[in-house]
């Protein structure tokens, strides 16, 4: 609302979001195939247990998430918790569809739920931290 009273329209999803919104999902993917790279090199030349592996897999999901959706919330400037947010689900999405036709399984649980909310509140996170800063 402005002084007067009156609502004062909010930019809503252009050209311009949509893009920022994209090259932040493909900074995120492009940062989980570095991350994943360093991680395997460890796993492969050091003595850590492969049972870290998952844990390493998550984490680096979530930074990379946090990553990319803070590019997107840097680059449209505005509304950086629903662009940030956007970006994690369709990484988390894009996750999930590489693992159906990796494995061609998929079970709809607690635990999909808890991806997905995760990769949400991650990509607010980053978008907020990426329009404040």
């Amino acid at each position: 609302m402005n002084r007067s009273g009156n609502m004062v329209p909010l930019p809503s999803w252009n050209s311009a979001a949509v893009w920022g919104v994209a090259k932040g999902l493909l900074f995120s993917i492009l940062i989980s195939l570095g991350l994943l790279l360093v991680c395997s090199l460890v796993l492969h030349f050091s003595a850590v247990p492969e049972k870290v592996t998952p844990y390493l897999a998550c984490g680096v999901a979530l930074l990379s998430v946090l990553c990319g959706s803070y590019y997107a919330g840097k680059r449209i400037g505005f509304r950086g918790w629903l662009h940030g947010g956007v970006v994690g689900l369709l990484y988390i999405v894009i996750l999930l569809l590489v693992g159906i036709l990796a494995h061609s399984e998929f079970a709809f649980g607690l635990y999909l739920v808890s991806k997905l909310f995760l990769g949400f509140v991650f990509g607010a996170a980053g978008g907020m931290w990426g329009v404040n800063s």
